[in-house]
């Protein structure tokens, strides 16, 4: 996403101009791939090569929002520039097997969320007169609330490991989650005149991220086939780049 606004305002006594971009995205998704058997009294049967419930969410998101105002007049002239940018995101990502008679020679329960998001936010105020004011301010803000869950639920799994096989794991249940949040924020005001500029730039990341791998009320192997290898994972990185920069000058 592009948004950019260009304000010019000029007069023989007095100029004002106010400059104003925003951007918001609201991304709001379910992912879901299961197999599950609702009935806590008989579990269904499930026999194959390799069982996979694999459940992806991926997103990648670019946002620019730059804003500029110029004011100018021979007696007063004013120059005002609001940037912002948001981006929220609600994500529930499962990957789940529930209630199965599973006999197989691998189980893969995979729950993955990749998110990347790179946001760029610039402002620029520019006035002139004998009495003159700029002002420049730049907002960015991400809100990242998401689950990513992998579960094995009221199941009895029985493996049989193939020697030479590309598995190295019998069982496998797990979770992750791969946040990349970069954010460029700036603002730059100029007063040429008796006067003053103020240029201001905050970010601010909130983000409250669960993940998950889970084996509950599941029996996995017997006496006679036992699992060779389990793996139950969960993992969630979480990489943040912010840059403020923001820069106020007068001249008279």
């Amino acid at each position: 996403n592009h948004v950019g606004n260009l304000a010019v305002a000029g007069g023989d006594s007095a100029g004002f101009s106010v400059g104003a971009a925003v951007d918001a995205n609201n991304l709001k998704r379910n992912v879901e791939a299961a197999i599950i058997n609702s009935n806590d009294n008989s579990k269904k049967k499930l026999n194959a090569h390799a069982v996979n419930a694999e459940a992806l969410s991926a997103a990648n998101i670019l946002t620019t929002a730059s804003g500029a105002s110029l004011g100018g007049a021979a007696t007063f002239g004013f120059g005002a520039t609001g940037v912002a940018a948001k981006d929220t995101y609600t994500n529930n990502t499962l990957a789940m097997i529930s209630g199965m008679e599973v006999l197989a020679n691998s189980l893969n329960i995979d729950a993955e969320r990749a998110i990347k998001t790179n946001k760029y936010t610039n402002g620029a105020g520019l006035s002139g007169g004998y009495a003159a004011g700029a002002a420049t301010v730049g907002v960015t803000l991400v809100d990242d609330h998401s689950s990513t869950d992998a579960r094995l639920a009221k199941s009895t799994v029985t493996t049989y490991h193939v020697e030479n096989s590309a598995n190295d794991e019998d069982v496998t249940v797990q979770a992750h989650n791969n946040s990349h949040i970069s954010d460029e924020v700036g603002g730059a005001a100029v007063a040429i005149g008796l006067g003053g500029a103020v240029g201001t730039t905050v970010g601010v990341n909130d983000i409250q991220n669960t993940v998950s791998a889970i084996v509950e009320k599941t029996n996995i192997g017997n006496a006679n086939h036992a699992a060779h290898d389990i793996k139950v994972e969960a993992e969630n990185n979480l990489l943040t780049k912010t840059t403020n920069w923001g820069g106020a000058g007068g001249l008279a």
